[in-house]
């Protein structure tokens, strides 16, 4: 299986930068995103450690890669937060009279920020990413 596995954090040097690459994880918590030029050569930044997002392997409607912590706003209008959880919901059936408890871990989007509402599919994906967290807390309290 081959996938993209890249993540990507605030630089601090440049607050208003964000870097995309590799993710280093130092023992004593801090964060560095490790990039490569044009000519390969390796660049490394040192990101704020609360602003490190993984990438989901999805792109919003108009090709842009999703991460974790972007705002993705749907087709009915609601902005839903990026996040890694595990979304429970039951499912009921009315014949024979039953619900089951599904679990499902994964990518996940939550209207509160933190409790996974559904997971993150194509529905919703269909959608544009309207900012992030970090840039656009604003967007949060418009929910």
């Amino acid at each position: 299986m081959k996938r993209e596995i890249k993540f990507r954090g605030k630089d601090i040097e440049n607050e208003n930068g964000w870097r995309y690459g590799s993710l280093v994880v130092y023992p004593d918590g801090n964060c560095v995103i490790v990039e490569f030029d044009k000519d390969e050569n390796e660049l490394s930044y040192d990101v704020y450690p609360e602003t490190v997002g993984q990438y989901t392997g999805l792109k919003d409607k108009n090709g842009k890669e999703i991460y974790e912590g972007d705002l993705i706003k749907s087709l009915s209008g609601l902005v839903y937060t990026v996040i890694f959880g595990t979304w429970v919901h039951d499912e009921k059936k009315e014949f024979p009279k039953i619900i089951d408890k599904y679990e499902h871990t994964g990518w996940c989007i939550s209207l509160d920020g933190n409790t996974p509402c559904e997971l993150l599919d194509s529905e919703v994906c269909s959608g544009v990413i309207a900012g992030n967290v970090h840039d656009n807390p604003e967007l949060l309290k418009e929910k």
